[in-house]
């Protein structure tokens, strides 16, 4: 408490000094959101089209810490992404959508190209241009896996920012990071920036079993990009990023469901995860007389490394290492009218070519083989030879289980927009066809001894293979109006379908070679297993259906001088929808199953205002999502709400900048940030919840020339609230959010 009490004495303290030598002379340093060129794929700026969408500028972002994902999220109406685990884990849900594992609802795209892989989602924001954040159905634009949004993050190019900047942070608990970047146009026709990033953190919670924290985290990060203009109406323009993580996380606590009590955190065995991944993109547009073309392809290679104690309880009991490989090649043509006309269009085309390698060995160690084994096996047995048992000869044995993953998808798509007089009207249509092959090879060994009948140990090896295929062929229509208001407002109805690919699950195949073994074991024995409740079978739990979900929204953008509103109702209708279930009894993994239907309705707001040196921008997204249909065999959840996704969000941040007397200082800039989540219901029963909570942070920026000095806070009243819960074996877990943090920073722009 007392290093609270420092950190908010030298805020206070700061801002008072500020203050006595401030004149009464204002200027605007920035506004929330000015950008007003076309968004990517779109015919003119996002406010006049028919979509709910936010747009964030370089300044707005750089004044309010927007440095990742999760922090952007915060600040967007119905946009959630919960921080717990690592960055692997990086669930994104909107408007009551979203999934913890597998394919995202919302796709990611980076400098005109898609990010294919979820688990590169979380990654540094740093030295944007904009970020454009979509909501609603985009698949008829973006394709697969875009049912609830967009988020789209534009670099600086070179071209049009040149600079050599550096910034340096320390933070408390201990944080550090570093920025350095070079703009430099070469000549008229070429450009080049390089950039590189740097964080490291101590971490924020400790593991009582090992007394070390277990989230501290390393991150580095590298971005080329080169511009180059052959001539007048012709670009090329390439970025490359490289980045490298190493990251503890998964700091999950048991829980307590009826005291609502959680314990210290406390397993034994490692968790980590370990991510390289390197992103290539490469654009190539021509304007011509009459058609314009645009070419999008990149690179894209993940391998990653996830190790975690399955059970996060002290005991031995068993820890899943993973490992996977992935390249990806995409290429996306488009086609549009050069000259704005009253009738606009685009065409395009686009590739995917996608293979995973993946790697998910689970180890049994000793409490785990007695307990999760041999107990349940020799109960069987007993019942039958009250005075025999099975042995193994192991402490420890794993299950290795290695899978192959390639995805190919293609698509065809065009949108025209025709406006005669005040209407505008927009349709557009998207053929998708994707085909997934699967194949699994698990296998384990170890020695037994039946003591009824076997002296020494005898050697036994189960296998299980085989191959899957799933084959997707959908149309994906849109259809929008747009009325006039004038001076720049408007009226919009857009409706739309969105799809979300299918897949296979991995993470249920220890359970079945558990199965699997035991049965090989019996009938080397010549006997036969019974009582067992709770084994899977392969067909059971191998593969998930593609979701589908319908969207209606209906909204406005308005302009009051300096101030913008942004008004949206919504209406989505999802069938086959993914669901991430821990199956029922001593289960070790998890799998994603089709939940039937469910219905979310709600609306979203964006206000904006910018004058006299004051800065506001407030969010606010409302959710009421519920199962219409689903039922897994033992209950039935219909009328439930969606579990994960907030019913409220809300955002608010305020800023105030002013001209100094000071020959030291140009300026001052205070933001006071507010943001709140809530209710979030974790289980489809809807037994554990978080209520509402609120979270408020705070920095001051100092100008002087070239350098800018800040201070800020994280969580000023270090509220708790939880951020997951799940499942495992039958126990609870939670995992709580992060403390107050607070830092400094200077950064030095040339």
């Amino acid at each position: 408490m007392k290093r609270y009490i420092f950190v908010l004495l030298v805020f206070t303290t700061v801002l008072f000094y500020a203050k006595s030598v401030c004149s009464q002379d204002t200027v605007i340093m920035l506004a929330p959101v000015e950008i007003k060129s076309p968004a990517f794929k779109y015919s003119s700026e996002l406010r006049q089209e028919a979509v709910s969408a936010d747009v964030y500028s370089m300044d707005f972002m750089e004044a309010n810490k927007i440095e990742d994902m999760k922090t952007l999220a915060n600040l967007t109406p119905n946009l959630f992404i919960p921080d717990y685990g690592s960055k692997m884990t990086s669930s994104i849900y909107v408007r009551g959508l979203g999934t913890r594992v597998d394919n995202a609802v919302i796709g990611v795209y980076f400098d005109g190209v898609p990010i294919l892989n979820k688990s590169c989602f979380d990654f540094a924001l740093w030295d944007l241009e904009r970020i454009e954040v979509l909501r609603g159905v985009q698949s008829c634009l973006f394709g697969q896996n875009t049912l609830a949004g967009v988020i789209n993050v534009t670099s600086l190019s070179p071209m049009n920012f040149q600079a050599y900047r550096a910034e340096a942070e320390l933070a408390f608990p201990f944080a550090f990071h570093t920025k350095l970047s070079v703009y430099e146009k070469l000549n008229e026709n070429k450009a080049l920036s390089a950039s590189i990033y740097y964080r490291k953190d101590e971490g924020f919670f400790e593991n009582t079993y090992n007394r070390k924290k277990c989230d501290g985290s390393e991150d580095l990060g590298l971005r080329l990009r080169f511009v180059s203009k052959p001539s007048e109406k012709s670009t090329w323009d390439n970025t490359l990023v490289i980045a490298n993580l190493d990251q503890g996380g998964y700091a999950y606590a048991a829980y307590d469901p009826v005291s609502h009590r959680s314990s210290p955190i406390a397993y034994n065995d490692t968790c980590f995860y370990k991510r390289f991944n390197l992103l290539d993109a490469m654009r190539f547009s021509r304007k011509g007389a009459k058609v314009n073309f645009e070419s999008n392809a990149s690179l894209q290679i993940l391998s990653d490394k996830m190790c975690l104690d399955q059970d996060f309880t002290p005991e031995s009991m068993f820890t899943l290492t993973q490992k996977s490989e992935e390249y990806a090649m995409t290429e996306e043509i488009l086609l549009s009218n050069a000259e704005v006309r009253p009738l606009n269009w685009t065409l395009g085309a686009y590739g995917c070519v996608k293979y995973l390698d993946l790697s998910a060995p689970v180890l049994f160690k000793k409490d785990g083989i007695e307990r999760l084994i041999l107990e349940n096996m020799n109960r069987g047995i007993q019942s039958m030879f009250p005075n025999a048992e099975m042995m193994f000869a192991q402490s420890e044995f794993p299950i290795k289980s290695d899978f192959s993953y390639p995805r190919y998808a293609f698509s065809f798509f065009g949108r025209a927009d025709y406006t005669f007089g005040k209407l505008k009207t927009l349709l557009g249509l998207r053929l998708e066809m994707e085909r997934i092959d699967f194949s699994y090879d698990c296998s384990t060994d170890l020695d037994y001894r039946f003591t009824l009948t076997m002296n020494d140990f005898k050697h036994l090896s189960s296998n299980l293979s085989g191959k899957a295929h799933q084959n997707t062929i959908v149309l994906l229509p849109k259809l929008g109006l747009i009325y006039d208001l004038g001076k720049g407002n408007n009226l919009f109805l857009a409706l739309g379908r969105g799809y979300k690919s299918g897949g296979f699950n991995t993470q249920m195949f220890s359970d079945v070679m558990q199965n699997q073994m035991k049965q090989d074991l019996m009938n080397a024995l010549g006997l036969s297993l019974s009582g067992n409740a709770f084994a899977y079978s392969v067909n059971e739990i191998i593969e998930y259906k593609p979701e589908r979900t319908d969207n209606i929204d209906l909204g406005t953008h308005l302009s009051f001088g300096k101030a913008d509103l942004d008004l949206s109702l919504f209406y989505m209708l999802s069938s086959d929808r993914q669901i991430t279930v821990f199956p029922y009894g001593q289960t070790t993994g998890r799998m994603m199953t089709n939940a039937g239907k469910s219905r979310s309705y709600g609306a979203e707001v964006s206000f904006r205002f910018n004058h006299a040196g004051f800065d506001l921008f407030a969010s606010y997204g409302y959710t009421n999502a519920k199962f219409i249909e689903y039922d897994d065999n033992r209950q039935s959840y219909k009328g439930k709400y969606v579990p994960y996704s907030p019913q409220h969000n809300l955002s608010v941040v305020l800023g105030y900048t002013q001209i100094l007397k000071s020959k030291k200082f140009d300026n001052i800039r205070y933001s006071l940030n507010y943001t709140a989540a809530g209710k979030i219901y974790f289980d489809n029963a809807n037994e554990i919840s978080q209520p509402l909570y609120h979270v408020i942070s705070a920095n001051i920026r100092l100008k002087q020339g070239i350098y800018e000095y800040k201070l800020w806070i994280t969580n000023l009243l270090d509220c708790d609230y939880l951020t997951f819960y799940f499942q495992s074996m039958g126990n609870h877990f939670v995992q709580h959010s992060k403390p107050l943090q607070a830092g400094i920073s200077l950064t030095i722009d040339l």
